[in-house]
């Protein structure tokens, strides 16, 4: 019976062409927009490999450094000095795991022979970093804590640069050796490509951060030891225990306040979640996330509503020019039930084939316009192309939610007509009244 309901519907697509390219592009195109502002709000601020734990994550990008006595000075900001990440963030007992790491830069990668070189993307991090972030290892194993306390010089390499270097990304590159910078080191494991829009976890290259230099800096006349180039993260164990970190934080912050004798830091309400962190275009000034989602709703809903409306008055157009049809077919026995059955698998049909070409138009300009979307200053300076993976772009669910909303809107006006003929006296119905 349904079967025949669509073979009814496709016929009713071919007898109205203009009519049908508009109800199903209208469609298409409302489910589309929404597509594309959510996937690039998830590709920000949800997880996908190797960020698979930003839901859990906490981020310190810098601090503010002022006098005890606020008539000595101003106020100075700096990346997170190696002091401050020792003192404050290393000592928490709460989280999974800690990890700072060097503000990304490039440097040349070359083989031992000289013949074989590349401009890359280079990390100096930590053995948390690899807690912490959920790389793909196609050979070998992270640096470990003793690799980081005795500077062992050992690298973490790109599937890209692996082909680049050695022509292969397999085991036997495992113990090899480049060149970092004209400093030799040995390939210690080989993870899959990440792409740029994995913030914090891209590079082609991650090094371990010589704990000596640290130190050193720490011990320098630095501000007390207070500035550096280190950012620091932290994995929860789960988000409930955000705030129970940010309370231990802040009690390690006023103890090693109290330990400085002219200066004190302030982490400016930080340590921030994935979204604050992404919003906090000003170190002091912290994002109101809740105005943002607000004012992100708004646009969501204005983009769905005022196309399904449409869609909407122009189903009950159509429907309205039906009436006669549909009185002809009660006036031959049809009851009730059928006729609306027929109306809802009608739309039904319409809305389905409009959601498939929205979803697939969505694809289709993420992938298009990926710079202009998903684009920064930060990341055209980077050495790699901003690259799509699977796990970005499907989220069934979203789709899912505006697909149901635009076939609500349509049934809606549908429906309500056709109940109105087979509910209302024959006649009426076959003269249109």
């Amino acid at each position: 019976m349904y079967r025949q309901y669509f073979r009814q519907a496709l016929q009713m697509l071919k007898e109205s062409p203009f009519f049908s390219v508009i109800t199903i592009l209208g469609t298409a195109l409302a489910i589309c927009m929404i597509m594309v502002m959510v996937i690039v709000f998830e590709i920000q601020n949800k997880g996908f490999k190797p960020e698979l734990n930003r839901d859990r994550t906490l981020y310190v990008k810098d601090v503010a450094i002022t006098h005890k006595n606020e008539e000595d000075g101003g106020m100075n900001y700096s990346l997170v000095g190696g002091r401050v990440a020792k003192e404050c963030f290393f000592t928490l007992k709460t989280p999974e795991a800690v990890s700072m790491q060097l503000m990304r830069m490039q440097t040349l990668v070359t083989s031992t022979d000289q013949t074989r070189r590349m401009k890359c993307d280079q990390i100096r991090t930590d053995e948390g970093f690899w807690k912490i972030f959920d790389f793909e290892f196609l050979a070998g194993k992270p640096f470990l804590r003793s690799d980081v306390e005795s500077n062992i010089k050992k690298a973490v390499i790109s599937r890209g640069l692996s082909f680049r270097m050695f022509g292969l990304a397999d085991e036997s590159v495992i113990g090899q050796t480049i060149l970092v910078a004209r400093r030799p080191y040995v390939v210690g494991g080989i993870v899959e490509d990440v792409s740029p829009l994995a913030n914090r976890a891209y590079a082609q290259i991650w090094i371990p951060y010589a704990q000596s230099d640290v130190d050193r800096l720490i011990n320098e006349e630095t501000l007390e030891g207070l500035i550096g180039s280190y950012r620091v993260l932290i994995l929860a164990r789960s988000s409930g225990d955000f705030n129970k970190i940010k309370t231990e934080v802040e009690q390690n912050v006023a103890r090693f306040n109290n330990s400085l004798q002219e200066l004190k830091i302030d982490l400016m309400k930080q340590p921030d979640t994935q979204m604050e962190s992404r919003l906090r275009l000003w170190s002091n000034v912290v994002p109101d996330v809740p105005r943002m989602l607000g004012q992100y709703a708004l646009v969501l809903i204005v983009l769905l509503l005022v196309p399904a409306m449409n869609l909407s008055g122009l189903t009950a157009s159509r429907m309205q020019k039906r009436m006669g049809e549909l009185g002809v077919r009660k006036a031959f026995g049809a009851n009730r039930g059928t006729l609306i059955r027929q109306v809802l698998a009608e739309n039904l049909a319409v809305t389905l084939l409009g959601g498939v070409l929205g979803l697939l138009f969505s694809y289709v300009a993420v992938f298009l316009l990926k710079d202009w979307l998903l684009g920064s200053f930060e990341l055209a300076s980077l050495n790699s192309g901003l690259t799509l993976s699977a796990g970005m772009l499907i989220r069934p669910a979203i789709f899912f939610f505006a697909f149901l909303f635009c076939l609500l809107l349509n049934l809606l006006s549908a429906a309500i007509p056709a109940w109105n003929a087979s509910s209302g006296n024959i006649v009426d119905s076959l003269n249109d009244k």
